[in-house]
Parts: C-alpha cells; structure tokens; sequence
C-alpha cells in the first residue's frame, strides 16, 4: 500500500482547516459576540442625564397601594454638587432633594449610609414598571420606567418607613425629670 505524499496530506489539512473556519465564521453571524452587546447586569434601570449617572434605580413595594422606596444609585460626574428629586406618574409632589456632592456616589434605599426615598403610594405591583421622574435643576425631570420588586431575597432588608402615628409624634407637654444635682 502505498501512503499518500506529503503534499496531498497537507492540501487535505489546509482544505479542512478553510472549511471548517468558514463554517465558524457563520456561525458568528447570527450570534454576536454577547461581550460587545451592552446589557443592564442589575435589576433596575440605568441613565445618563448629563453629569448625573442613575445606577440600579427600582422601587421596593409590597403591593398596589403600599408605600415604594427606591433602591439603587446616583453618581455626580460634574464638579457642583446636584439636587436630586423624584416623582411617581401618580403623584404632584416631588420627593425631598437628595444632595449628591461632586464627584460622589450616593446610594438609595434603607440602612446604614443609604438616603431614603420613600414614596407614600406605588400604582403598581411587584412585576410591574412605575414611571418615576428623576429632576435636577440642570436637566429637568426625565421619565424612567423603573421596575416594581417584593421585598424579598437581596431587597428584603429595604422596607419603607412606617407612618408617624399618634405615639411617635413628639409632644410640647414638659415632663418631669429629675435634675442633675452635685454631690461633694
């Protein structure tokens, strides 16, 4: 028997080795390469409005009706501090302003170092999207569609705060207390 000559077995390789990158190569067509694809890696939502970058925005609610806080961050990219405020579709009154220092990073939600942004009513359940405006005095109120989560897994800890009622309200009544005598 004889074997076939070098020449021919590299020809072969060579055609193997074209065929088969062609053939890789469609494939890569109809699939992209999912690293040059931008994707949201977090479950809220993310915006630029000029030099205030929103971060993993969504609202923590119980239910249609319940009181939302909103989870997520504000990065200041610019060199003057921004007044940061929020409004649901739903409502007139906007929410306190968060003040984000130039340069700084400020998370929103509940605990240590967290600013709360609490909403007394959210229009949609856990599922849902609520469209909450985000404002500075710079850009004006831009409308994201921000996702409605229980407060459940990672998001437990993030719970609204609860209503003043009658006996967390402070009173003007004086109280008696003892006052603070020196001993010799």
């Amino acid at each position: 028997m004889q074997r076939p000559s070098r020449r021919l077995t590299a020809s072969a390789v060579a055609v193997t080795t074209l065929t088969g990158s062609l053939l890789l190569a469609g494939c890569s067509t109809r699939s992209p390469i999912q690293s040059v694809v931008p994707y949201q890696s977090s479950d809220g939502v993310l915006a630029n409005l000029d030099t205030l970058a929103v971060r993993n925005l969504l609202v923590i609610s119980s239910g249609t009706g319940q009181a939302g806080v909103l989870s997520g961050a504000l990065v200041n990219t610019g060199t003057q501090e921004l007044d940061v405020t929020f409004t649901t579709a739903n409502s007139t009154a906007a929410s306190e302003p968060v003040p984000v220092p130039a340069g700084q990073l400020v998370r929103l939600g509940t605990g240590a170092g967290a600013v709360q942004v609490q909403f007394a009513a959210v229009d949609q359940p856990p599922g849902g999207m609520l469209q909450v405006a985000v404002a500075t005095p710079q850009t004006g109120p831009t409308t994201l569609d921000v996702p409605v989560l229980p407060p459940a897994l990672e998001y437990a800890d993030i719970t609204p705060s609860p209503e003043p009622t009658a006996t967390d309200t402070p009173t003007d009544t004086p109280t008696d207390t003892p006052s603070p005598t020196a001993t010799s």
